[in-house]
């Protein structure tokens, strides 16, 4: 029994090395705003979605979806600081018109469950959150730019006359680190 007791240790000791050895990276976190954090899944799921709906793919689409990404997240985090607030029915109303969409792109429901092998609450429930940050970074949008009556030439115009060593220094609230 003895022996047999040390071969099993043996085994389980060599299986737990090999696995240590061959580490799998699942997901990895490439950016945090505030509380919210990307994961590498994310954009790549967002990528996906992009490519197989446009044609206009190039090298920079995948960077340019993650700055689209983090531009949300801050307007996410600014809403959530400012007590900016949107409603169950709001989103209710919004995940309904989505697949109202989606399911006239399909013909029924039926080729959309099949399609994403989902229930339509099942795919609902899943994209709730999303829509809900969606229409949070929406509403704190127009709430930053509902009485701004300007002109990109004129922001430029102004900044141009004002010299450089006059404008304010405004600290920044980001960090930049490297992921492993």
């Amino acid at each position: 029994i003895k022996g047999v007791a040390v071969i099993f240790s043996f085994c389980v000791t060599s299986l737990l090395v090999r696995a240590q050895q061959k580490e799998v990276v699942v997901d990895r976190i490439i950016a945090i705003v505030g509380d919210n954090i990307i994961k590498q899944s994310e954009l790549e799921s967002e990528y996906l979605q992009f490519v197989a709906h446009s044609e206009s793919v190039t090298e920079n689409t995948r960077c340019k979806m993650l700055e689209d990404i983090l531009y949300q997240k801050l307007l996410v985090a600014q809403a959530e600081r400012d007590s900016v607030e949107v409603t169950d029915t709001q989103v209710d109303s919004e995940l309904d018109r989505r697949l109202r969409y989606y399911i006239a792109q399909f013909g029924s429901e039926e080729s959309f469950t099949a399609f994403y092998g989902k229930t339509v609450e099942d795919y609902k429930a899943e994209l709730r959150d999303d829509v809900k940050d969606l229409l949070l970074a929406q509403t704190m949008q127009s709430k930053v730019t509902s009485n701004v009556n300007v002109t990109p030439a004129e922001v430029k115009a102004y900044f141009n006359r004002i010299p450089s060593d006059s404008l304010p220094f405004i600290n920044a609230e980001i960090e930049i680190g490297k992921g492993k």
